[in-house]
């Protein structure tokens, strides 16, 4: 996750676009014996560029991860999850 450091919002790093409410978060986790980190992006990004293409790798490490290992931080439209 990066923060523009024109507007200080929090935003996609593949994308570059904010996250804002109604934006669908993701992370990836990168879970290694000795490691346990996640890298935060956009879910149009991981879905475009990782489940479209069938290609699990992580785009910020390059280093491959399962759907197990995404994590659905935020989404507008998930009632269940909004409350």
């Amino acid at each position: 996750m990066d923060r523009d450091e024109s507007t200080g919002k929090w935003q996609c790093p593949v994308l570059n676009k904010s996250f804002t409410d109604r934006t669908k978060i993701v992370a990836i986790r990168n879970n290694t014996h000795d490691n346990n980190e996640a890298y935060v992006y956009s879910y149009e990004a991981y879905n475009e560029l990782n489940v479209k293409p069938k290609n699990y790798v992580d785009l910020t490490t390059g280093k491959k991860f399962t759907k197990k290992d995404v994590l659905v931080l935020q989404d507008p439209d998930d009632e269940e999850r909004a409350r």
